[in-house]
C-alpha cells in the first residue's frame, strides 16, 4: 500500500439454500395465500360499494330524504321533516333537532352534488 490508498473487497456467496417441505405444507400456503387475495378482493368490493352507496345518497334532495322512510314515519311538514311517527306520535323536540341537523347536512352533500354536474 505504497500509494496510500484504501481498495475494499467485495465477495459475494452465491449459495443455493434447498428447504425440503412437505406437500401437506406447499397446499396449505397456498390455501393462505388464496384467502388472503379473497380476503383483499372482498376489502376492495366493500370499499367500492360503499363508495357507490354514498354517491347515491348525494343525489337525494333533502326534502325527499325522510319521506322515503315509511316504515318510521307517518307525517311530514312542507320542509320534508316527520312530524309524526309511525304509530302517529309527535316526533319529540330532540329528535326533530336531530333530523334538522341530518337535513342541512344532506343539503350539503346535495349542493355539493349539483355543482359537480354543472361543472
Amino acid at each position: 500500500m505504497k500509494s496510500g490508498k484504501i481498495y475494499w473487497a467485495f465477495i459475494f456467496s452465491l449459495r443455493t439454500i434447498v428447504k425440503l417441505v412437505s406437500k401437506e405444507e406447499i397446499a396449505r400456503e397456498r390455501e393462505e395465500k388464496k384467502r388472503i387475495e379473497a380476503e383483499k378482493q372482498r376489502k376492495k368490493e366493500e370499499l367500492l360499494k360503499a363508495q357507490k352507496a354514498k354517491e347515491e345518497q348525494k343525489k337525494i334532495p333533502p326534502q325527499e330524504m325522510f319521506r322515503r322512510e315509511t316504515d318510521k314515519y307517518s307525517q311530514f311538514d312542507d320542509k320534508g321533516l316527520p312530524t309524526h311517527d309511525l304509530e302517529g306520535k309527535e316526533v319529540s323536540k330532540g329528535a326533530l333537532k336531530k333530523l334538522q341537523k341530518l337535513q342541512q347536512a344532506q343539503e350539503k352533500k346535495y349542493n355539493e352534488y349539483l355543482a359537480s354536474i354543472k361543472s
